[in-house]
């Protein structure tokens, strides 16, 4: 820090706030770095190992499926058929292939430790430096910096020494594990005489980030960046880049190009790309803590009494261009390391920006949560993926909303809304999943972008709901500690953002992708497991088709269940805690009101939904399963799920102070309310005369109404997500319009009146209600199973690779497992062909009758049973034609040896013995000609992959 002579000032910044139990922005910042660098190099030391022998396993299972480069991700799931076989290739294989990456990351982070002990060291070589007692005889210079240090706030003062040949008036800290050292320029060291505030501004600024515990911070941030910079950017360029030019320009090819080679141009570009982007991102972040470092020492330095005119003296002589370009001037601005000087004396005089993250960071935070998860999938589960990804994410937002809250509850300003913030985190995500090459294929863009505006909404509401909670606790703050507080919020906020992430991944992103119901023919599978009347209900099993399946498995998911029921009920125990305490927030009675009118709503859906499917009601006696059991359950659910949004927008749009929080309440109270009358419904179901579905007879029945509690309330629960994403829209178009009434409003009735103990025993009511229905929700994710409903097999997509690819499609599903089940089978046969030999030659007993060996013809039975469902189970063969060659004479196989066993256990007088020795003989002459066919197919595919006769894939 170099500082010129004092002037008078023009401005008085405000003292810096001090949050107990909540931790500093500069740490948020590295964890913010921490992460960006972790994301780039996972993804592109992941990238980099698939050229390193042997080369891609998961892609050799891909190509074994069919995969072709140049079709869309929908069109190649289609081609793989069952994704589990696809899994169990991938798991079969060697697996130190998938820990390349990490083993790369630990490297880099490894190296980043080297580099942060040497560093310190290097600043530290004696032929620039010398001791400060060698210039400073009678140690007036170390007393008053000692004095400075008890000032500032330090325990005792760091060690000195002088740079002589440095004649600016600045100071550097550098250092490690308390072991920190100030190199004081010699003109700073001459200005104590001279000028005697700066060398104290000086001083305080080099003292205030010993306090903030930021030097180590800084040294570890420039160690990260070069490891990284070193070890993954330049072989990245050097490897991919090279792959690129020599195959388009010089036809060399690295790893599987030649494979993929020309549709692999594209992903290689994006490869690029991508990476670029990321080495911006990690610039980004890193500059940004180097930045902010400087602009908190400042703040500091000025509160441990610095003059702040030194800085304005700064500014007036380093100014900036009068009108420089906006964009350039913002671009020059967040690529600085150190802030400007008069940005500085900006920070100075409006410190608020240093307690809350800026847009971009996170923008930053969005991006590498999008990207990582992506990444981590690929050697963990999405749930594992998603907690690891999911709780610093959280816990970073959370922390940041908290400072930048308690600091304008502090200096009684504008409270924030999170809208800003949220927006920047959403277009974060949304860019991480542009980045993350999820479509595949030529495309840039996924078929269904509007499906990305999910995200953007639902990072908004996020941010929005922890904005508010914060706002509810801290408006009744006094200055006590934090920590507590801090603690449940973060546990809340993680959570959320956990079970965000794992319903994105696993349930929404797939629509990004297409109409994947209607591709896998899931209407069939509905209209087969659930018959009836279909062609009079066309357009519900249009919507039971696109909603179904997630719902079952969203409504399967306790975490989410757990996130659902946390949104409303979290805000709900806290205002009934600090509503009491100040804060002028509206009574209990306001906030219940709306959810108990809201659930009479959905009631009133369900009602319709029950007079509606009594008008088509079976006839007495007959069983009321099948399509309309369905439909009535769905239908009911969807009653639910529109009176709770309807509830959320009405609340949202006209309800204030804490519009999003109210919405919640009064959504998820709806559900509750709703859940106890549909259980009160279905229990006297056929008492209700125009409105029975179910029953006949007029009886009290409360066991009836538990199946389909436990069907429901699952999804009904998950209901609070949307009517949160509703909220979160009725809110931004309600903004402007409160804003406008907020003058001629008066203020809300504090809740401060209201009795404890009622107000209490109301909200233990509404907590056993949510629990119980969480209970219920998750008794039925232990018993239900989707895997009826997942049981749709695609149709066969055409594909339009070339001759080559298609010859190393199928010499890979034949090297990863469809010779051995060819050999298999092939033995299988054998084995019975020799057992029938041997019978008949075996002589007639004097009866007339051969002996027969039953113990060795069912193991040959079981040989071929097994046999044929071991290669159902495997990967389809990447040829239309033999596939379907091939399945028929499995299934044919499989029939036969199965009907073998059971003439054989029987025996079974209507299947005689020689019937079922005759089915496994014509499946044999089905089957054999189709395995020569194959054969045939693999021969002439090695004339174009000839290496692959030797090597493995």
């Amino acid at each position: 820090m170099a500082e010129p002579s004092a002037a008078p000032a023009t401005a008085h910044p405000p003292s810096t706030v001090r949050l107990p139990g909540i931790a500093a922005g500069t740490t948020l910042r590295f964890v913010l770095l921490l992460m960006t660098v972790l994301t780039a190099a996972v993804t592109m030391l992941g990238e980099l190992a698939q050229f390193l022998p042997p080369q891609n396993h998961a892609l050799a299972c891909d190509l074994a499926t069919g995969f072709d480069p140049a079709s869309d991700e929908l069109a190649n799931l289609l081609r793989t058929g069952d994704p589990a076989a696809v899994e169990r290739c991938v798991s079969s294989l060697p697996y130190a292939g998938r820990w390349r990456a990490p083993a790369g990351v630990l490297a880099v982070l490894a190296a980043a430790a080297v580099l942060y002990l040497w560093l310190p060291r290097w600043r530290n070589r004696g032929s620039r430096v010398v001791p400060l007692s060698r210039l400073d005889p009678d140690g007036a210079a170390r007393a008053e910096l000692t004095a400075l240090a008890g000032q500032a706030g330090l325990a005792a003062p760091p060690g000195f020494v002088v740079d002589p040949a440095a004649l600016a008036r600045g100071a550097v800290t550098y250092g490690w594990f308390g072991r920190y050292t100030v190199r004081l320029h010699g003109g700073l060291l001459l200005s104590r005489m001279t000028d005697p505030e700066t060398f104290r501004a000086t001083v305080l600024h080099e003292y205030a980030h010993l306090r903030n515990r930021d030097v180590g911070i800084s040294y570890a941030v420039v160690a990260l960046f070069r490891a990284f910079a070193g070890l993954v950017c330049l072989p990245y360029l050097v490897l991919v880049g090279g792959s690129l030019l020599g195959a388009q320009f010089f036809g060399w090819f690295v790893g599987a190009d030649e494979v993929l080679w020309p549709a692999a141009r594209t992903p290689l570009i994006r490869q690029l790309v991508v990476a670029s982007f990321l080495l911006v991102m990690v610039q980004l972040a890193r500059v940004d803590i180097l930045r902010h470092r400087e602009l908190h020492a400042d703040a500091d330095a000025v509160a441990a009494g610095a003059d702040v005119r030194v800085w304005a003296t700064a500014a007036g002589g380093d100014p900036e261009p009068p009108r420089p370009h906006p964009v350039r001037a913002r671009l020059r601005r967040l690529l600085r390391t150190h802030p400007s000087w008069p940005d500085r004396r900006r920070s100075l005089a409006d410190p608020a920006p240093l307690y809350a993250l800026s847009g971009v960071q996170f923008f930053l935070l969005g991006w590498a949560a999008l990207f990582l998860v992506l990444q981590l999938e690929s050697i963990t589960s999405t749930g594992v993926a998603c907690w690891v990804v999911g709780t610093p994410v959280a816990a970073v937002v959370t922390i940041s909303v908290w400072r930048t809250v308690g600091y304008a509850v502090a200096t009684g300003g504008a409270a924030p809304t999170g809208v800003a913030a949220g927006s920047w985190l959403g277009t974060g995500l949304v860019t991480g999943e542009l980045t993350s090459g999820f479509t595949g294929g030529p495309q840039w863009f996924p078929p269904r972008p509007e499906v990305l505006l999910l995200l953007l909404l639902a990072a908004i509401v996020f941010v929005g709901w922890i904005t508010q909670c914060a706002r509810l606790r801290l408006a009744s703050w006094r200055g006590g500690p934090l920590r507590a507080s801090l603690g449940v919020a973060l546990a809340a906020g993680v959570l959320v953002a956990v079970a965000g992430l794992d319903l994105w991944q696993r349930i929404l992103r797939l629509r990004l992708l297409g109409d994947l119901a209607g591709a896998f023919g899931f209407g069939d599978t509905i209209t087969r497991s659930f018959p009836g009347p279909w062609d009079a209900h066309q357009t519900e099993l249009s919507l039971l088709t696109r909603t179904l399946l997630a719902l079952a498995v969203a409504g399967a998911d306790q975490i989410a269940i757990g996130a659902a029921v946390v949104l409303w009920l979290f805000p709900l125990v806290w205002w009934t805690w600090w509503a009491p305490r100040g804060g002028g927030l509206p009574g209990l009675p306001r906030l219940l009101l709306p959810g108990l009118a809201g659930g009479a709503v959905c009631l009133l859906g369900i009602v319709a939904v029950m007079a509606h499917q009594h008008s088509w009601q079976p006839p007495a006696g007959e069983l009321r399963v099948g399509a309309f059991a369905l439909l009535y359950a769905w239908w009911s659910g969807a009653a639910i799920w529109v009176g709770s949004a309807v509830t959320a927008l009405a609340v949202a749009a006209t309800a204030r102070p804490y519009r999003l929080l109210r919405a919640l309440l009064a959504a998820g109270l709806a559900q509750i309310v709703a859940l106890v009358g549909l259980a009160v419904l279905a229990s006297v179901d056929g008492c209700l005369g125009p409105l029975r579905t179910m029953g006949d007879s007029c009886h009290v029945l409360p066991a009836v109404a538990w199946p389909l509690l436990v069907i429901l309330t699952g999804p009904a629960l998950l209901a609070v997500f949307g009517a949160a994403l509703v909220a979160g829209v009725g809110a931004l178009l309600a903004a402007p319009l409160h804003r406008l009434a907020a003058r001629r409003r008066p203020a809300p009735r504090s809740a401060a009146a209201t009795r404890g103990r009622a107000r209490w025993a109301v909200v233990a009511v509404i907590c056993g209600g949510a629990l119980l229905a969480t209970g219920t929700a998750s008794y039925g994710a232990r018993t239900s199973s989707t895997s009826g409903l997942a049981a749709a097999v695609p149709a066969e997509s055409t594909s339009t690779a070339g001759p080559k690819l298609r010859a190393m499609q199928l010499l890979m599903w034949w090297k990863l497992g469809g010779q051995a089940h060819v050999l298999e089978l092939t033995s299988a046969y054998q084995g019975y062909n020799r057992f029938i030999q041997e019978l008949a030659a075996t002589r007639p007993g004097p009866d007339g009758t051969v002996p027969l060996d039953v113990a060795t013809l069912r193991a040959r039975c079981d040989a071929l049973r097994l046999g044929a469902t071991g290669a159902e189970g495997y990967l389809r063969v990447p040829d239309a034609d033999l596939q379907g060659r091939w399945a028929d004479g499995l299934a044919t196989t499989r029939r036969a040896a199965e009907d073998c066993a059971r003439v054989l256990d029987g025996p079974d007088e209507s299947a005689p013995l020689e019937a079922a020795l005759g089915g496994l003989v014509d499946a044999e002459n089905q089957l054999l000609p189709t395995i020569e066919a194959l054969n045939a197919a693999v021969s002439d595919a090695l004339r174009y992959w000839p290496g692959l006769r030797r090597d493995g894939p």
